[in-house]
């Protein structure tokens, strides 16, 4: 192991995006040794043996994984009368397999060494449905997301602690490509009209991978500006 072995172990997948950059850099300055499972770096988090051989390199080289931060995701657009079958799949196994994979292969030695935490992204979209910005595939994968947490956080206790974060609207391209007006209006029907930074959500994540956050386990964090309250 290198000179990192001594440093707690993040993996942050999806960790070159807009959120994902943010919770890097957080994390890298709570002293974790952070490393990104992205598909814009030639990754396929949603492919075991891929995922396994990149945990596998990962742990020889810096140690175990502490806390796995599931961020991948794309969103789809248009009516259930306009979204494929193939469209379908493809947006579930990018929100929901690409979460359930890292966590098959991670987190079995998690509760074996007997301590790691958990937090997946999910979406605001998976509690209210979504709209036709976002398609029926995209609020579905991510309520998935949500029930996946929360099985999690009941198989894996007292060892491992599993979170979801359910953000409405942040400042990432995912968001602007919108365009000025649709953007304009999303932020306008806000109860505090303002879009979530990059920055908010790696404070949550942050948070919940810390002692601070040891009692809490099964959640979800709403951070949405207000667009639902429950």
């Amino acid at each position: 192991m290198d000179q990192h072995a001594t440093r707690p172990v993040a993996l942050v997948v999806g960790g070159a995006g807009g959120i994902g950059t943010a919770v890097c850099k957080r994390l890298r300055g709570d002293g974790y040794a952070v490393a990104v499972l992205d598909r814009s770096l030639g990754h396929d988090a949603s492919d075991e043996d891929h995922v396994k051989a990149f945990v596998g390199d990962l742990e020889s080289r810096i140690g175990h994984v502490q806390v796995l931060v599931c961020l991948a995701g794309r969103t789809g657009s248009g009516g259930i009368g306009e979204t494929s079958k193939v469209a379908w799949d493809a947006i579930v196994n990018d929100n929901l397999g690409a979460m359930f994979v890292p966590c098959h292969v991670i987190a079995p030695a998690m509760r074996a060494r007997g301590t790691g935490s958990i937090i997946a992204v999910a979406s605001v979209n998976a509690r209210t449905g979504g709209t036709l910005h976002s398609g029926p595939a995209y609020g579905a994968a991510k309520a998935g997301v949500i029930a996946l947490v929360r099985f999690m956080a009941r198989e894996l206790a007292p060892a491992v602690r599993v979170n979801a974060i359910a953000p409405g609207p942040v400042d990432t391209p995912m968001l602007h490509r919108l365009g000025p007006e649709a953007l304009s209006a999303v932020t306008a029907a806000l109860p505090l009209q303002s879009v979530i930074a990059p920055e908010e959500i790696a404070e949550a994540v942050a948070y919940l991978a810390s002692p601070g956050a040891r009692n809490i386990t099964g959640a979800v964090l709403d951070i949405n500006g207000g667009a639902w309250m429950g």
